[in-house]
């Protein structure tokens, strides 16, 4: 363990002859990620890597392994792309590209309150990925420290560590232990984390939007207009279904999650600018892959602020 908590202090040192390490990106339960020079390519990649302690652990070098089958699979521009992945010796890795920006925690705390356009395009875009990613996978921990948030205003989801492949039995979770981070995660994915379905994907978007609009989580669905008026009922809909208590009152998939926040997002507009709003969105609400370029104030506004605190 010495060997592994001193890599954060060795800039320059190379992992696997090829990756030097420049700094720590940060650390988790089983591993610790470095941003690092790729030598071959020249570029600068992120660098996954276990900690050695875990390398006799069959359980967590076979979640770390599927970590990377998992991700390698998905190609989608709200997903983290993984690039190489290698044991060598003692070190057993993955590089990924470096995702530019804070993850959503941080930008919360820097800015507080999001303006509906905000959270209306991050609980989208990640539905997107997911709408994606399911073709694949479950992805057990979405949440704020998981979803990543560039300068522009884009999105990338980030971590399939506790991923789960469809129809996978090779017993890898625990039956009864849960995963995830408790606050968002669904109540069966709590109850039995090996048995969810894309339902405990879901459940998360909806805490996630109620926590952008208002500073407060919630596991229950809420009327949203006590805690910001402004925004009214125009919500309470999406948020009833999406963080309904059983799995099969929710969304059937991210897409009609997606498709349906739109539709709310388009009503809400209407309401507060009235036909030229209709007019507006029209298009918008027709074209569900695009919709999240046409909050145009929104994306300014979350652009904006990104740039001005980051200064």
């Amino acid at each position: 363990m010495k060997a592994d908590a001193g890599l954060r202090d060795v800039p320059g040192l190379r992992i696997a002859q090829r990756y030097v390490v420049m700094r720590s990106l940060g650390r988790g339960g089983t591993g610790e990620v470095f941003l690092v020079h790729d030598t071959h390519s020249g570029r600068e990649v992120a660098l996954k890597r276990l900690w050695h302690e875990h390398l006799s652990k069959p359980r967590i070098t076979a979640r770390f392994a599927r970590e990377v089958q998992i991700t390698r699979k998905m190609d989608h521009p709200a997903i983290v792309k993984v690039r190489d992945a290698a044991h060598d010796g003692e070190d057993l890795f993955f590089t990924m590209d470096v995702v530019d920006g804070v993850n959503l925690r941080t930008w919360m705390y820097m800015h507080g309150r999001s303006s509906v356009e905000a959270a209306v395009r991050v609980a989208g875009m990640a539905a997107r990925a997911l709408d994606h990613g399911h073709r694949h996978t479950i992805h057990r921990d979405v949440s704020p420290e998981n979803i990543m948030v560039s300068p522009s205003g884009a999105i990338t989801l980030i971590d399939f560590g506790l991923a789960k492949r469809h129809g996978c039995t090779e017993g890898l979770t625990i039956v009864n232990t849960p995963l995830g981070r408790r606050e968002y995660s669904a109540p069966e994915q709590e109850r039995n984390a090996s048995s969810v379905n894309l339902g405990a994907d879901l459940y998360p978007l909806g805490v996630v939007f109620y926590e952008m609009l208002t500073q407060q989580r919630t596991r229950v669905a809420q009327a949203m207009e006590a805690a910001r008026p402004d925004v009214g009922k125009h919500f309470d809909a999406f948020l009833s279904r999406a963080l309904a208590e059983d799995a099969g009152e929710r969304y059937p998939s991210a897409r009609e999650l997606h498709d349906d926040l739109l539709g709310a997002y388009c009503r809400y507009q209407d309401s507060k600018h009235g036909i030229q709003a209709r007019r507006g969105l029209k298009q918008a609400c027709g074209a569900p892959r695009r919709w999240w370029f046409r909050i145009l104030e929104g994306v300014r506004e979350w652009a904006g602020a990104y740039g001005s605190k980051a200064q």
